[in-house]
């Protein structure tokens, strides 16, 4: 495998612990999601990944699909290998995705912000009904608003999926699986 120039990431040493390459840019390529210690690596950091070790994907397959109108749901499985520049596969991993996942249940909206009182706020924070969000550099008020219909969404679930797969499959070939975390 081809050495990679890495930068302490976290307080962590090199060989101890997390080691990141240092061509993977924080909040593009990797971040850190509600104060883990441990950086996600995100979809842009894997293929920096793929590009940077000289692997190759040598198939990314759907190997589980389900679609039940009836009951609004949809569930996909994806299969990713990575190889090397010999061929020998070097990482293989499954990436799975449902309408039933929170990220695409919770839809929240922007909303017009003088329509409610100052305890109507709290309260519909409080029963996770409406949050504030910073956007463009300005908070927004955001409120629940969601379809009764996911088959909108069923383009978004499937390439969640496919970019699970990947990802995992990158990290299982960089051999950088003790330095990130997938979402």
């Amino acid at each position: 495998m081809k050495n990679i120039k890495t930068t302490e990431s976290a307080g962590n040493k090199c060989g101890t612990a997390a080691c990141i390459p240092d061509y993977l840019i924080p909040g593009t390529d990797f971040g850190f999601l509600n104060g883990s210690g441990k950086p996600i690596l995100y979809k842009a950091g894997a293929e920096k990944l793929l590009s940077g070790l000289r692997l190759n994907i040598e198939s990314l397959v759907c190997v589980s699909s389900l679609t039940d109108i009836d009951r609004n749901f949809l569930d996909f499985t994806y299969r990713c290998s990575v190889r090397d520049r010999s061929g020998t596969v070097t990482g293989i991993s499954e990436g799975s995705s449902n309408s039933r996942e929170d990220c695409f249940r919770l839809c929240f909206a922007v909303r017009d912000v003088n329509k409610l009182t100052k305890e109507q706020y709290k309260e519909k924070i409080k029963t996770g009904e409406g949050k504030w969000i910073r956007r463009n550099g300005r908070w927004a008020w955001t409120e629940r608003n969601c379809s009764g219909s996911v088959i909108g969404m069923k383009n978004f679930i499937q390439k969640t999926a496919q970019r699970r797969a990947f990802v995992g499959a990158v990290l299982m070939a960089s051999g950088l699986s003790d330095s990130f975390k997938q979402d």
